[in-house]
């Protein structure tokens, strides 16, 4: 892809191509998605880094399950708007294996509290918030 033309371009940057890593339709596109899965694992490990975080428990799961609050929501938006109550229901039900993932990592967080020597943790509840599908999610330390 090249660059748009700008009337603040001059005319030889004009047909210059983009960088790959600035194109968001490349990045947000099929071919684009090995870069985004790659950015999704090198950030935390650079961040990991600057905060000397060295022991890490990762939760894997579906970007699909909802958290029960989100799933209560689209549960009441179905019925109200005539919606698919059939897939909202089946999403509250899964939403259990959200809310016990959330509870596990509540207890680990706690437990490793108690923990002595070199053992930190980093905070994700602020860097990555509670998202609608079920994304990423521990308990605050208070960091």
């Amino acid at each position: 892809m090249t660059r748009k033309h700008d009337e603040h371009d001059r005319d030889e940057d004009a047909d210059k191509p983009v960088k790959a890593y600035k194109d968001m339709d490349f990045m947000q596109s099929r071919a684009g998605r090995p870069m985004r899965i790659l950015a999704e694992f090198l950030e935390p490990e650079d961040r990991f880094e600057r905060f000397n975080v060295s022991d890490t428990i990762v939760f894997f799961g579906s970007a699909r399950i909802l958290s029960r609050e989100v799933a209560e929501q689209e549960l009441a938006s179905a019925k109200k708007h005539g919606g698919d109550v059939g897939r909202a229901e089946q999403n509250l039900a899964m939403s259990r294996y959200y809310e016990e993932a959330r509870e596990l990592s509540r207890r680990l967080t706690e437990w490793s509290k108690g923990l002595k020597g070199t053992l930190k943790a980093l905070c994700d509840v602020h860097r990555w918030r509670p998202r609608h599908y079920g994304g990423r999610q521990s308990w605050c330390r208070g960091c």
